[in-house]
């Protein structure tokens, strides 16, 4: 059903949507007895770890500490005193590494509780700064944090079989099992190199993916949209952080919606240099995209 529905309309191809369904088709089979009950709680755990393994790496590049950091330690600064503000925005490179750290922590048996304690303080942050007492922004993704929590705490928080390293990541037999542990522990290194997407590859709120502009000549003169704000307003979710979904919702959306007059340019910034946080820039008008709109 999720795979119809993705099909129908990539935006609906959320991190949460990507992560729940293979969540449940491990559970799913062991509940049928078509997988052991022990390795669908390994494969829940494997995929509960690397999200956020990778979702910590993604975060480690120049744009998260100078945009989406400081945005998301708005509400925390309005409610501190003026001096805690240069204190905390250094923060912004400890991130990826305790985030990471979380991911790895969980694997292991000794590192296991602090990574949920550790998990949980993150979660409760988040909730803070983009919930109804801080920014009120994105509540698509509120209950995608209380979900995590709640993972974090079942999966991990003393488990009466208290899975080593090894059991977590050996599938043993199980194709459901090594097929996570492909498409969630190794493929999203590719992202890195522009093969795999950014919603496979935990990069939500990392300041690390594409973003889609349409620009428009109305009587005021030229005018930004931000496709994912459109998005957001339209249907409450981001939109898909892709290039060529970025040409296709413009081709559908502007170039056949839109007046001539108004003469629609879609500006694509790329991912940003880890060191430098700028962006390359490629526009598109309506007769480049026409063909991709029409497939």
């Amino acid at each position: 059903l999720a795979a119809f529905f993705v099909l129908q309309d990539i935006s609906r191809l959320q991190p949460w949507l990507y992560q729940y369904s293979f969540m449940l088709a491990a559970v799913g089979l062991s509940g049928i007895g078509r997988l052991d009950t022990q390795k669908a709680l390994n494969a829940c755990r494997l995929i509960i770890a690397f999200t956020y393994f990778w979702s910590g790496l993604q975060k480690a590049n120049a744009s998260f500490a100078k945009d989406d950091y400081p945005w998301l330690l708005e509400p925390l600064l309005a409610r501190l005193p003026p001096a805690a503000e240069p204190l905390l925005l250094p923060g912004a490179y400890a991130v990826p590494v305790v985030e990471v750290a979380i991911g790895l922590g969980l694997l292991g048996r000794r590192t296991r509780k602090p990574a949920v304690v550790g998990a949980l303080l993150m979660h409760v942050f988040i909730l803070f700064a983009i919930g109804p007492f801080g920014h009120d922004w994105n509540s698509v993704v509120w209950p995608w944090n209380l979900a995590m929590i709640a993972f974090v705490l079942i999966l991990f928080w003393r488990p009466p079989d208290e899975p080593s390293l090894t059991t977590i990541l050996r599938p043993r037999g199980s194709v459901c099992h090594a097929a996570i542990l492909v498409l969630f522990a190794f493929m999203p290194a590719l992202n890195f190199f522009g093969l795999w997407d950014s919603y496979l590859s935990s990069s939500l709120y990392s300041g690390r993916t594409e973003k889609g502009y349409v620009w428009t000549l109305d009587g005021g003169g030229l005018r930004a949209m931000s496709i994912d704000r459109v998005a957001l307003n339209e249907m409450n979710l981001p939109g898909y952080p892709e290039e060529r979904v970025y040409k296709k919702v413009f081709a559908k959306r502007w170039c056949e919606e839109t007046s001539a007059s108004a003469l629609p340019v879609l500006a694509v910034h790329s991912t940003p240099a880890i060191f430098s946080g700028e962006r390359s820039v490629k526009y598109y008008r309506c007769e480049d995209v026409r063909a991709v709109g029409a497939e």
